[in-house]
């Protein structure tokens, strides 16, 4: 009974796909602290933009830049370019020309 299974072909082919699983599933296990320090870096960088976006527009634009939650909101819209410049860009240079 056990050689049967053992030579069946759809046996092999399960065997390779998990082959092939374990090492998908090792590269992710190996590159998890690396994903992470550069999802840090870009929660860094986004947090300083996002600290000059509220100082230089955040008295004009209270609903988009008005706190720095809305400011990272709003740069992660532009970042994505997520209808920002109907929703965001247009209304702002209305009033920052040179923005």
């Amino acid at each position: 009974m056990l050689r049967r299974l053992v030579d069946h072909p759809l046996t092999e082919r399960v065997v390779i796909a998990l082959i092939v699983l374990n090492a998908i599933t090792l590269g992710l296990e190996t590159s998890a602290s690396a994903m992470g320090s550069i999802m840090m870096l870009l929660i860094l960088i986004f947090y300083v933009f996002a600290v000059m976006a509220t100082k230089l527009f955040g008295e004009t634009h209270e609903e988009t830049f008005g706190s720095i939650g809305a400011s990272m909101l709003s740069l992660f819209q532009v970042m994505t370019l997520d209808a920002w410049s109907d929703g965001l860009m247009r209304p702002m240079l209305e009033k920052h020309p040179h923005a």
